[in-house]
């Protein structure tokens, strides 16, 4: 009996291919950073600005720089580079893998 318990513990710990996401606002993720864009908090005046910028839930971006003392942050989205303050960036969650 103890043998099939074993057995069955070894099956749970087996976790290949088991990807581990964490997700955060933009305004914390470090330049160089791919991210994953999974939502936008915010109105219908934030999700269209965004959307406007070309960055819409489901995009990829690249954080290119971080301002210093809370200043704007840089990212390339579709080949374009775009400035969002720390305000509009805390709004958009992302997915960072870890």
């Amino acid at each position: 009996m103890s043998e099939k318990n074993d057995e069955r513990e070894k099956g749970t710990k087996n976790t290949v291919g088991v990807q581990i996401f964490m997700i955060i606002n933009l305004a914390n993720v470090k330049p160089g950073n791919k991210v994953k864009v999974t939502r936008i908090r915010g109105g219908l005046g934030m999700r269209q600005r965004l959307s406007c910028l070309g960055i819409h839930p489901g995009d990829l971006l690249t954080v290119q720089a971080s301002g210093i003392m809370q200043g704007p942050i840089l990212v390339s989205i579709h080949g374009n580079k775009v400035a969002l303050g720390r305000g509009v960036a805390s709004n958009v969650l992302v997915e960072v893998d870890s």
